[in-house]
């Protein structure tokens, strides 16, 4: 129920990165998207398998290129 909760949190966040980096970097959001979908699955199956202090891999995974896209995206547009 928590990894759930997690993701809804992030869910505004992750969209709107992913709509506005696609529309000035399709390609670099694509691979994004599909890296932080990736991230998710090991995010997942490590906090439900090893508790949650292992949850960190999945979690810088999926954020960091997230939020990356989500500056060049701004410094694009600016």
């Amino acid at each position: 129920m928590r990894v759930h909760q997690n993701f809804v949190e992030l869910l505004p966040v992750i969209v709107t990165f992913l709509l506005l980096g696609g529309l000035v970097l399709p390609r670099i959001a694509m691979w994004i998207g599909f890296l932080h979908a990736s991230a998710r699955i090991v995010y997942t199956v490590m906090y439900v398998k090893f508790g949650s202090n292992s949850r960190v891999l999945g979690a810088i995974a999926g954020s960091l290129p997230l939020y990356v896209l989500g500056i060049a995206t701004l410094v694009k547009l600016g």
